[in-house]
């Protein structure tokens, strides 16, 4: 069996397979810099010279625009977001000292009871949407994603209409 790579939209056979596409449209650069820089200055009757080095390593990464479209799908996160996880502590923090700044008309013992518990509660929240999605996402790292990879890798672009399509099998004759 052989692959009929032809567009099904427009029949061109001015096709690419996408990971193709991507090995030829990403560039990756890297390197050194160096760096020499000197100066005489005069202040206050005195005299001073200076001399500086800098050196730096870059690395980047370029992709064709056709490229960036069709970019490949990438796993989601394995790891916590630390802006949830310093939200809560930032809540209990907060709601922990906001007694002091509460009125004392409501009394301060259960001004603290109340905002400690709310603090703690909302934390607690937070903590468990976080967990929640890092089991969704790792769910969806071993069940959905290395199907969704396998067919991305076989999916076609056509050049003269921009139409992407999974090619169709044509038995041997």
């Amino acid at each position: 069996m052989k692959l009929d790579i032809q567009c099904p939209q427009c029949g061109s056979n001015e096709t690419q397979k996408f990971t193709s596409i991507i090995s030829e449209g990403t560039t990756h650069t890297s390197g050194t810099t160096r760096s020499v820089s000197s100066g005489v200055g005069l202040s206050g009757g005195g005299l001073g010279v200076g001399v500086g080095t800098s050196s730096g390593t870059i690395n980047a990464t370029t992709m064709s625009e056709l490229a960036k479209k069709i970019t490949a799908l990438k796993p989601r996160t394995k790891f916590a977001n630390p802006w949830l996880i310093t939200s809560a502590g930032f809540l209990i923090l907060l709601f922990g000292v906001f007694p002091n700044i509460i009125p004392r008309f409501l009394g301060e013992y259960l001004m603290m009871i109340i905002s400690l518990g709310g603090s703690v509660y909302a934390a607690r929240k937070l903590y468990d949407f976080e967990v929640n999605r890092l089991k969704s996402n790792k769910q969806y790292n071993t069940e959905a994603f290395p199907g969704e990879l396998q067919e991305w890798e076989s999916k076609f672009y056509c050049r003269q209409c921009t139409h992407t399509y999974l090619p169709t099998t044509i038995p041997n004759t």
